[in-house]
């Protein structure tokens, strides 16, 4: 291995001597005030061109990288907060036992009349009489923001009498 390693500095001894040895003999043919211009030059030019050419583009790439960041994150907060409502769901976690008086209150607050509610493994089942279909739909409508889900529903009309039969389970 040691072997390889002298062949591969012997061949870069040579690359760089290749390009080194126009420069050298360019450099030594030039006068000695062309050689502390040139010195001077490249004294001041190098840092320069290191400020302008490499420094003040990565400085830009980066605060353009943090504000990108901050946009990504303000939106990444904006979905966390609005997820729930995405979902349709309010991100209250409600068990079975807690959906009958739920249901009361929300078909209450939508001025429906419940009837009957009968709980059972499937979930709960809601009867309404004497609804108006727009009545309903805000009723369910708000169960579903809520995050309960509809499994069934049925509508009946007897004579001048609505009935709706709803299954609602968490």
């Amino acid at each position: 291995m040691s072997m390889n390693r002298v062949k591969l500095a012997a061949s870069w001894r040579e690359a760089v001597s290749k390009v080194a040895d126009p420069l050298q003999a360019g450099w030594e043919g030039l006068s000695e005030k062309d050689q502390r211009a040139l010195s001077l030059l490249t004294l001041f030019g190098l840092p320069v061109l290191l400020i302008w050419g490499l420094w003040m583009p990565s400085l830009h790439a980066r605060s353009e990288a943090e504000s990108e960041r901050i946009d990504a994150m303000s939106l990444l907060t904006l979905i966390r907060n609005e997820a729930p409502a995405l979902r349709g769901v309010s991100g209250v976690k409600m068990t079975l036992a807690d959906l009958p008086q739920q249901l009361q209150a929300q078909a209450q607050a939508d001025g429906l009349s419940v009837t009957r509610i009968e709980t059972d493994a499937t979930g709960v089942r809601v009867t309404l009489t004497n609804t108006r279909l727009t009545s309903v739909t805000t009723f369910l409508q708000n169960c579903r923001n809520k995050g309960i889900r509809v499994v069934d529903a049925q509508f009946s009309r007897d004579g001048a009498t609505n009935q709706v039969k709803v299954l609602l389970n968490v």
